[in-house]
């Protein structure tokens, strides 16, 4: 999953640099949260093939709906194989926010910054991924 659709997700290139492998069947997801209660579910996905095994979606959600990825991948139309649960692994980015001292902003600024971050609901839970098909790539955030 990837927040920005204009850029190679890091994620993508963390597991590449450190794992040295790259799978059989790429997707690249973006979830976009339109200015719309809901979306037209004609409008819902947008696909592009941008080489033989990768592709990228790109999903539009109302603000009122909720995104739920394992209903969006059996349903989108993806190109090629159809889309398995049981074998899909999810590469989830995660920041871990480190709250050191800067000029820029202040101490407890950063504290209360880096708490809600560490307190914030999962990406899995919220885009209800099962736990057991996630694989989180994690960095430090300095602020």
């Amino acid at each position: 999953m990837s927040g920005n659709s204009g850029r190679k997700p890091i994620t993508l290139l963390h597991n590449l640099k450190h794992n040295k492998v790259l799978h059989q069947r790429n997707i690249l997801l973006t979830i976009v949260t339109d200015e719309m209660p809901p979306v037209d579910p004609a409008r819902r996905c947008e696909v592009e093939v941008l080489a033989e095994n990768f592709q990228r979606i790109i999903a539009h959600y109302g603000f009122m709906e909720e995104p739920i990825v394992p209903e969006l991948l059996a349903t989108a139309p993806i190109v090629s194989r159809r889309f398995n649960l049981q074998a899909t692994m999810f590469f989830l980015g995660r920041g871990v926010i480190d709250a050191r001292k800067s000029k820029l902003m202040s101490f407890r600024r950063q504290w209360v910054f880096a708490l809600m971050s560490r307190n914030a609901q999962s990406v899995n839970s919220f885009y209800r991924i099962p736990t057991n098909r996630v694989v989180e790539l994690g960095m430090q955030i300095e602020i």
